[in-house]
C-alpha cells in the first residue's frame, strides 16, 4: 500500500490463491474505493513487490511474477498526475 496525493492505493496482491495486478485507490476526502485501470506488464499478476513515491511518480520494484513462477527485478515506473489538478 502507498499513500500519495488525498489517496491511499493497493497494487497488486496474494490472497494464497491467486496473484492479482489490480490497483484500488481508496480517496481520504470522499472515502470512496475505485478500481483504476492500469496495463500492468505482468500479465498474471505480482505480490511481495516493494512501492515507493518520488517526484510524483509511483516505482514499483521487484516481488514474484505468477506468470513466469519466479521472483523478478523489474523496475516499473507510473505518472501519478497532478495532485492539484481537479
Amino acid at each position: 500500500m502507498i499513500a500519495y496525493h488525498n489517496k491511499l492505493a493497493i497494487i497488486g496482491g496474494w490472497n494464497r490463491l491467486k496473484h492479482f495486478n489490480d490497483w484500488y485507490e481508496y480517496n481520504l476526502e470522499t472515502n470512496v474505493w475505485m478500481k483504476k485501470v492500469v496495463d500492468f506488464p505482468l500479465q498474471g499478476g505480482f505480490a511481495q513487490h516493494s512501492c515507493v513515491v518520488r517526484n510524483n511518480r509511483l516505482y514499483i520494484f521487484g516481488g514474484h511474477d505468477s506468470k513466469e513462477k519466479r521472483a523478478t527485478e523489474k523496475l516499473w515506473g507510473y505518472f501519478l498526475g497532478n495532485p492539484t489538478a481537479s
